[in-house]
């Protein structure tokens, strides 16, 4: 049903270009993205926020955020431009967790570019309300239009700045991924799940090993409080989809990819900068054991976020398979659920074979 209206309101909004932009964009705070044009509009307050966000919301305007498939823009989601105008822009986006990304509209005013520093997306002056009748007749604009950015912090030798978001704080603090200058945004994209490291660089750029990517805490005034070495060359950041959390949480995603094999692929681990810095978040088994929480998706390996069973913070669901020797296999169920204050795991484990391309596991087959 979401991808029959998604096409409705790809042909809705008229194909003003023959290509998808390639532009990329995070969220700098809160708002609402919607399926439909239209509800979009009726939503989107002057200054970008959305009348969903009212201290008591009306069962109408609940009742057109759920029709017109609007869900809440967390600062940091990433999302990728297909069509751009004056006020809105279509956009893809794939929740974490998710298996499939979602065509939304959203107010260019709630992001900026994704790269190169923190740059509102539309023109220097706020723009107005979405709408469905601006968005179809308005000329299409550049979804990284450059205006005035925020302060830059010094960035050492052979790197650039990949990613750069709002921790959305109220000191105004950034999280930044550092990535080899060498590899340009639209590489990341193709280098990213290959495994090809250095060898996946174009002809006439140095081969030599691609530099670790780095993740640091950087103050509004550019002043870094902390940074973070990390073991492979490509990462992203993304707000952590998760609510009732003490204090924002993030996505680290850091890109294990190896050239061969079934058990490597991208780790995300979870950083909550305003209790623990750039240290990834640990879980404590059932056996009272601390761990770090890593969510591998691998050949051999999925997870996804789900609803808790009993209310509050959602759960997340990872599944994973180890080789038992022989022709032996093991299969872990594990599911994370925030309770007292901090992540616990209950992990069942089943003999046998699961690989990513079958079907993600059914909810009663995790603890």
């Amino acid at each position: 049903m979401l991808q029959t209206r998604s096409a409705l309101l790809a042909l809705s909004l008229g194909a003003l270009s023959a290509h998808a932009l390639a532009d990329e964009l995070v969220a700098t705070r809160p708002g609402v993205m919607c399926v439909s044009a239209d509800a979009l509009a009726r939503l989107t307050l002057p200054s970008g926020d959305s009348r969903t966000h009212a201290a008591a919301v009306a069962p109408e305007t609940q009742s057109l955020a759920a029709s017109g498939g609007c869900v809440e823009i967390k600062p940091g989601i990433r999302v990728t431009v297909q069509k751009a105008f004056k006020n809105t822009s279509v956009v893809t986006y794939r929740a974490a967790g998710a298996q499939n990304e979602q065509t939304f509209v959203i107010p260019n005013i709630d992001f900026a570019a994704a790269t190169g520093g923190v740059t509102p997306v539309a023109a220097q002056a706020a723009p107005a309300p979405a709408s469905a009748t601006n968005a179809a007749t308005a000329a299409p604009a550049s979804a990284a239009a450059a205006a005035t950015a925020a302060p830059a912090s010094a960035v050492a030798q052979g790197y650039r700045v990949a990613q750069r978001v709002p921790t959305a704080d109220r000191a105004g603090t950034v999280l930044e991924i550092l990535e080899d200058a060498r590899v340009t945004p639209e590489l990341h994209k193709t280098l990213w799940g290959s495994g090809e490291g250095a060898d996946g660089l174009p002809d006439g750029v140095s081969h030599a090993p691609l530099l670790g990517a780095q993740v640091r805490l950087v103050s509004a005034a550019g002043a870094v409080l902390a940074t973070r070495k990390l073991d492979y060359p490509l990462a992203s950041l993304e707000a952590a989809p998760l609510h009732g959390l003490p204090s924002p949480a993030w996505f680290l995603t850091i890109d294990a990819t190896a050239p061969m094999g079934s058990y490597s692929g991208p780790g995300t681990e979870i950083l909550v900068p305003a209790q623990s810095g750039l240290e990834a978040l640990s879980y404590t088994s059932a056996q009272g054991a601390a761990a770090p929480l890593v969510l591998s998706r691998t050949g051999k390996a999925d997870w996804k976020i789900v609803p808790a069973r009993a209310g509050g913070t959602e759960e997340i669901e990872h599944v994973f398979c180890e080789f038992a020797g022989g022709d032996n296999f093991v299969t872990t169920y594990r599911t994370y659920r925030f309770a007292g204050g901090k992540w616990q795991a209950a992990s069942r484990q089943l003999r046998g074979l699961w690989e990513s391309d079958r079907e993600f596991p059914a909810r009663p087959d995790f603890p």
